[in-house]
C-alpha cells in the first residue's frame, strides 16, 4: 500500500459513538484531527495509533479517514465463520460503505 502512495487511507471498524440513540449500523466519518487515537488504553486503540503513525511516516501527504459503524453488540465469540459475530444492520452498513467507496474510486 505504501508503494501505491494513496491520497487517502480509509479505516473501517465498528465503533461505540457513546450515543445510545444511534441505531446499530449507523455510520459516522471521523478525520484524524477529531480523534484521540494516541491516548487509548486498550491494545486495539494502541494498535490503531501505531498503524496511523506508520502511514503518516511513510505517506505524510495522505489523509487518514476513519469510518465507524455503530455495533449492535460488542461481544465476540470465536467462530471460523466470522460473519456470525456481525449483526445484520452492521453487515448491511459495511457493504453499503464499501459500495460507496468503490463508486467514488471507479
Amino acid at each position: 500500500m505504501i508503494d501505491f502512495t494513496p491520497e487517502s487511507i480509509i479505516y473501517i471498524d465498528c465503533a461505540d459513538f457513546h450515543d445510545n440513540n444511534a441505531p446499530a449500523g449507523e455510520i459516522k466519518i471521523f478525520y484524524e484531527d477529531s480523534l484521540s487515537i494516541k491516548n487509548g488504553i486498550s491494545t486495539h486503540a494502541m494498535s490503531l495509533g501505531l498503524v496511523v503513525a506508520l502511514f503518516k511516516h511513510k505517506l505524510p501527504n495522505a489523509q487518514n479517514i476513519f469510518a465507524g459503524i455503530k455495533a449492535q453488540n460488542l461481544e465476540y465469540r470465536y467462530d471460523e465463520d466470522y460473519e456470525k459475530n456481525i449483526s445484520q444492520p452492521v453487515m448491511t452498513a459495511g457493504k453499503l460503505l464499501i459500495d460507496f467507496i468503490n463508486d467514488q474510486i471507479m
